[in-house]
C-alpha cells in the first residue's frame, strides 16, 4: 500500500472515529493518539470535551492519555472489513 492512496483512506476512517467513540466516555480535555505505523503513516489526536470527541490538529502542549499504534496493513484490513459489513 503506497502513501499516495492509502493515506487519504485512513483519514477519512479517522475522521469518522470521534462519531464512533460518541458512547466512549473520558475526563474533559482527555486527548487520543492514534498512530499508524508503514508507509501510508500518520498521527492523529482525538480530543474530549465532555460531551462528544473531535479530531484536533496538535497536543497543545498537553499529553494523550492514550496512544495507540496500529500496523498500516493490519488497520487497512480492519477497516475494509468493518466498511464490507456496512454496505
Amino acid at each position: 500500500m503506497t502513501k499516495r492512496y492509502f493515506y487519504p483512506f485512513l483519514n477519512v476512517c479517522m475522521y469518522a472515529l470521534p462519531h464512533t467513540l460518541e458512547d466512549t466516555k473520558a475526563e474533559i480535555d482527555d486527548i487520543i493518539k492514534i498512530e499508524i505505523t508503514g508507509e501510508a503513516d500518520g498521527i492523529w489526536y482525538f480530543e474530549y470535551n465532555g460531551k462528544s470527541w473531535r479530531i484536533i490538529d496538535s497536543l497543545l502542549g498537553k499529553l494523550p492519555v492514550t496512544e495507540i499504534s496500529i500496523d498500516q496493513d493490519f488497520c487497512g484490513n480492519y477497516f475494509r472489513r468493518v466498511y464490507d459489513q456496512m454496505i
